[in-house]
């Protein structure tokens, strides 16, 4: 059954969903695992694992393979099957590439041989012997039949087989004897010379030149030197002339060609080498900045005739040298210069982007150096964006390493005093998600390491919820104190009523309408309830403390979400990044989820619509899915056997 739930969802025939499902019942059991249900998750994911590992699913089955590895070191599980899950482990390191075994290679052939032979023959010949061994050995390639007789190289077998007749052992070859007697007459029987076969009899008949490495082979002579099997054949050029030639004795010359004059090449400029370029930049930034001439820098960088590639490595020597000037003037004076090389089309498009990636890379030494670096870097790229040298959105791309946050944040320091909070709250917004997966190190990738990252800068007015966060958590210390007294089941805590209306009065109706209010409202009041419970392992005591907040809170909760499965979902979303930030510690996820289903804050079906969902906006799903993944099944269950009660009371 595992193999034929494999196959259709290899064909795409059962969702994803269904097999994470599936995926995630059978390593729920880490510390008694049965044998075949581990056996059934090894050839599940041999057969969907390459299907499943991608960028949306990693969290998953990264938890997947954690508890697969804590499988494998039972010994309470068979040899056999803690074999077959290390074979799952290393098939996922080597991306899921089943191994192949190598080919082993036979003996040469004598073709190859020959090949070879030739090869090392042409690499110690000289010019003109070497081409004529290379056409040889295109000969032989050509002729080189695999399985067959080998050949020699010009193309006739090495040996033929002899046929041997039974009379005398004769060689009986076509046309001659058979045996001791002739087929007919005392001659064999030739056909008939044809005009064409005469022209080529007397064409072969007649006498060559032939030039021998001891001497020459004159007309009638036979040369008695056997053939050499590695001797490159003689290939004699032919030329066609209109006249006849002369014919010439046999140690004449050959006759010179005549030269042609050979055609002078235009001499082409040499181009200034890389050092030239660096002391001619260095010079010209130094004049320019003694003498302030915008036009003529610019005419100077056009009679440098630097290559164009060479462009972004002047703007980042001009930054690098400017970083050291103390006074702001200079930075203003190299704006201007960066604006009038736009302007006189000295820049191509990413040009100045790629002088921004220099100039980064750099960045971390030029600091040691000049302690106020950045702050002065922040200055010269918010005037860039204000020139238009480069958007905004291409500027947080040069960021993307995640290791320059701090120049970053003072490049948002400049542009707030540059373009305003409202102008560069509308900037930031439009590039608010490369900021947070990409700008940021890799630890503080998320909302909550985005508004830890602003927070710390005081930047907070990019990100308004965050504003609206501190106040909450500000009323709710004041109207919820950690000690308050108690209320009647079923009636609101004054308190609360008080932190609502507040809330109704201090908030607007786009704010508290906006789907990231129910998530800062959520994560504030989580944090409020569990400030004593977050630990490893809280006391009796302080579980009953934290129920009784949940208890009192869940009006506030429930007037924002109530009927909202999207609402619902977002709270849950909190509660996952609360305790990825915390650690997960044991049984707090678990424990506040079933307070909120108890509490009918959150229904059933945002609970399967979170656990369906995938997605990297909130960090910890997959640690998060697992703790509560039983209690889920246990939801689901109930809620059919409720179904079933009440079709049968009725």
């Amino acid at each position: 059954n595992i193999k034929f739930i494999g196959e259709l969802g290899k064909l795409e025939l059962l969702s994803e969903k269904i097999l994470h499902a599936c995926i995630q019942q059978l390593v729920s059991k880490v510390r008694d695992p049965a044998a075949e249900d581990v056996e059934c998750l090894c050839k599940l994911l041999k057969t969907v694992g390459r299907q499943l590992d991608h960028e949306k699913a990693r969290v998953f089955m990264d938890k997947y393979f954690e508890r697969m590895s804590d499988m494998a070191s039972l010994d309470s599980l068979p040899s056999r099957v803690r074999f077959m899950i290390q074979d799952v482990i290393d098939l996922r390191e080597s991306s899921w590439m089943v191994r192949e075994l190598q080919q082993e290679q036979g003996p040469k052939t004598i073709n190859e041989i020959r090949f070879d032979a030739l090869r090392e023959q042409a690499s110690k010949a000289s010019r003109g012997k070497r081409q004529v061994i290379e056409q040889s050995m295109r000969m032989l390639a050509a002729n080189q039949e695999p399985g067959g007789p080998p050949t020699s190289l010009l193309g006739t077998p090495a040996y033929q087989p002899q046929v041997m007749t039974r009379d005398r052992g004769v060689p009986a070859l076509p046309g001659e004897f058979q045996g001791m007697r002739r087929r007919t007459g005392v001659l064999p029987d030739f056909p008939p010379v044809r005009p064409q076969q005469q022209q080529q009899t007397q064409r072969r008949a007649a006498p060559r030149h032939r030039m021998g490495k001891l001497g020459n082979i004159g007309d009638g002579e036979v040369s008695l030197r056997p053939t050499s099997i590695l001797a490159p054949p003689q290939v004699t050029r032919v030329e066609k002339r209109e006249h006849v030639p002369v014919r010439l004795p046999p140690n004449a010359p050959p006759p010179a060609l005549p030269m042609q004059p050979a055609k002078e090449k235009p001499k082409k400029k040499k181009k200034a080498s890389k050092a030239e370029l660096e002391a001619a930049s260095e010079a010209l930034l130094a004049e320019y900045f003694a003498v302030v001439d915008v036009d003529e820098a610019c005419k100077c960088i056009r009679e440098m005739r630097a290559p164009k590639s060479y462009v972004p490595n002047l703007i980042a020597k001009a930054a690098n040298m400017v970083v050291e000037m103390p006074k702001d003037e200079d930075r203003t004076r190299l704006s201007s210069l960066y604006k009038a090389m736009n302007d006189q089309e000295l820049l191509r498009s990413g040009d100045f982007e790629k002088g921004v990636q220099l100039i980064l890379e750099t960045e971390q030494d030029v600091v040691i150096d000049v302690p106020k670096a950045r702050i002065y870097l922040g200055q010269l790229f918010t005037n860039a964006v204000r020139d238009g040298l480069l958007t905004f959105k291409e500027l947080t791309s040069c960021f993307f390493n995640g290791q320059h946050i701090e120049a970053y944040m003072e490049v948002l320091q400049s542009m707030k005093h540059v373009v305003g909070e409202e102008k560069l709250q509308e900037l930031f917004n439009a590039s608010k998600g490369d900021f947070i997966n990409k700008c940021l190190p890799s630890k503080l990738r998320s909302k909550s390491g985005c508004a830890e990252m602003l927070t710390k800068h005081n930047l907070q007015f990019l990100d308004p919820m965050l504003l609206v966060a501190e106040q909450l958590a500000e009323q709710l210390q004041k109207f919820v104190p950690a000690e308050r007294e108690k209320v009647a089941e079923g009636q609101t805590h004054p308190a609360v009523r008080a932190l609502s209306k507040q809330l109704v009065e201090q908030l607007s109706e786009s704010v508290r309408k906006d789907p990231s209010f129910v998530f800062v409202l959520a994560t504030v009041i989580f944090r409020h309830v569990t400030n004593n419970t977050s630990k490893p392992s809280p006391s009796k005591e302080e579980k009953e403390a934290e129920r009784t907040f949940m208890v009192d809170l869940a009006p506030l909760f429930i007037k924002y979400v109530h009927d909202n499965t999207k609402a619902q979902t977002l709270v849950i979303y909190a509660l996952q990044t609360l305790a990825h930030d915390l650690g997960f510690p044991k049984g707090f996820m678990l424990r506040l989820s079933m307070l909120l289903y108890d509490l009918d804050i959150v229904e059933e079906d945002a609970f399967m619509t979170w656990r369906d969902e995938l997605t990297d906006d909130y960090p910890g799903k997959g640690e998060a899915l697992i703790d509560v993944n039983e209690y889920l099944n246990w939801m689901r269950t109930a809620e059919v056997e409720e179904e079933t009660d009440e079709e049968e009371e009725a």
